[in-house]
């Protein structure tokens, strides 16, 4: 029921869409390497993607923006939302997706995101929310019927734009970016390629900035020096708040981005437990 209330659609949609593929045969052999241990959690391209984005938003205030209350409100922190299925757990929750997320992203080595992703996902798995915002909201929810529901929702979203209670509330939820993973499951039959798509973030509740969506690995045939070579690609989509920036910016993001994504070394470590450099003001 609340995802109906998310997805009403708004009068007018400020946000803008690009898709990318980024070649990641680099990045799957240094997964590789840096799962050797069965001891320690397993790092998926989806965390190597969310903590990529932490670290390109380190460098890019306009991205670590906003529009809270019809102002434009500038992050001091990257703060990374992404879903949880849960679809396949055994949870007394209702819904189908949950919700983690990670504060002060920029900062997390790799192997940390990780790990604080894995007890994110058991604890949304278990039926409790990992966050007190979201697990003070859920009881009230999940008994209510849904047509109070979504005057419930209602009330809150108009508070939420109100000068003075909108930025309260975002301080308890302080989303920089919402980075999704849709299409990940999806393994496209042979004569078939996933090329991208496009989102619009629901911002009802949360004002979120940009969206970063991935889907599967796929082989693409690609130019290199003159020649067509088929390499392991990964579609990317990325959608941003016009308002807060414009495409030279996001194009000057998703390059940076690749660049990571390509040599993870470089920015993760060799064991990917290498910090991020804390956000100078």
């Amino acid at each position: 029921m609340v995802a109906l209330w998310l997805m009403r659609p708004p009068q007018s949609d400020p946000y803008v869409s690009c898709s990318v593929s980024v070649r990641v045969g680099t990045l799957e052999e240094y997964l590789r390497k840096v799962n050797t241990d069965p001891k320690q959690v397993r790092i998926s391209i989806y965390h190597v993607v969310a903590a990529a984005i932490a670290r390109v938003y380190r460098d890019f205030p306009a991205a670590r923006s906003s529009v809270v209350a019809g102002r434009i409100w500038r992050h001091d922190h990257v703060g990374v939302l992404m879903p949880v299925s849960l679809l396949e757990s055994e949870t007394t929750r209702t819904g189908e997706v949950g919700m983690m997320f990670l504060e002060r992203a920029e900062q997390l080595s790799l192997r940390a995101l990780a790990e604080q992703t894995r007890q994110s996902v058991a604890s949304e798995k278990s039926g409790v929310s990992s966050h007190p915002f979201v697990r003070a909201l859920l009881p009230i929810v999940e008994r209510v019927p849904a047509a109070l529901v979504h005057r419930m929702l209602d009330a809150l979203a108009f508070a939420v734009g109100l000068p003075l209670v909108g930025p309260a509330l975002h301080r308890r939820l302080p989303v920089t970016v919402f980075v999704t993973n849709p299409g990940s499951h999806f393994r496209a039959p042979e004569g078939m390629l996933v090329q991208g798509g496009a989102f619009s973030p629901p911002t009802g509740l949360v004002a979120v900035g940009s969206l970063l969506g991935m889907s599967a690995i796929q082989d693409m045939a690609i130019v290199e020096k003159d020649r067509i070579i088929a390499r392991a690609m990964l579609p990317l989509v990325y959608a941003w708040d016009h308002r807060l920036f414009d495409g030279v910016m996001a194009s000057q993001v998703l390059l940076r981005l690749s660049e990571i994504l390509q040599d993870p070394e470089s920015e993760f470590g060799p064991t990917a437990e290498a910090q991020g450099a804390p956000i100078t003001p």
